[in-house]
């Protein structure tokens, strides 16, 4: 008797456990690419652009981005930020970090990031963050947080992640 007891209890237990880490997997998608550290300067006033993630870590998939918002550690420069999407004209090329005016030369086209496609018609395309500093100090962004919807090759997965680079950067 004690036997059935311990056996159910250990069934209960397995499928707790597989329940939680499909619940976690759910909500914890990593579609999106990461990035590194680096430091640049802003001028108060003009628009900086940052990569915060490339076309799907090289998968062929598209996602629905569903929303998107900065993950600001510190700001002393009362920035404002934007957000769009990319489709690159060139598979090879990209956007790190640039002034707002390289969006045309890297960019075939742009659009609002927040209930968009990425990575439609299969092209390689960037998420990419606006900054404007509108006094001068410190900011230092952790990339962003992006909440999308994956197809439903992928259960129509849904969660939030983290995505980007570490930028500390001072604006004059």
């Amino acid at each position: 008797m004690a036997y059935r007891w311990v056996g159910a209890e250990a069934i209960v237990l397995v499928l707790g456990s597989v329940l939680f880490v499909a619940g976690y997997w759910w909500t914890h998608p990593t579609v999106l690419a990461f990035g590194g550290q680096e430091g640049e300067s802003l001028t108060v006033g003009q628009t900086h652009v940052i990569s915060v993630a490339d076309h799907l870590s090289g998968v062929d998939e598209t996602v629905r981005v569903l929303d998107i918002a900065p993950r600001v550690v510190r700001d002393e420069t009362a920035a404002r930020f934007g957000f769009l999407t990319c489709v690159l004209k060139d598979a090879n090329g990209g956007l790190g970090s640039g002034e707002e005016r390289d969006i045309a030369d890297f960019c075939a086209t742009t659009g609002p990031t927040a209930g968009s496609t990425f990575g439609q018609d299969g092209r390689r395309s960037q998420i990419l963050m606006t900054v404007t500093a509108t006094r001068p100090g410190r900011l230092t962004i952790d990339g962003a947080d992006v909440t999308y919807r994956r197809s439903g090759r992928h259960l129509f997965q849904t969660g939030t992640q983290a995505a980007g680079s570490l930028v500390e950067m001072t604006a004059r």
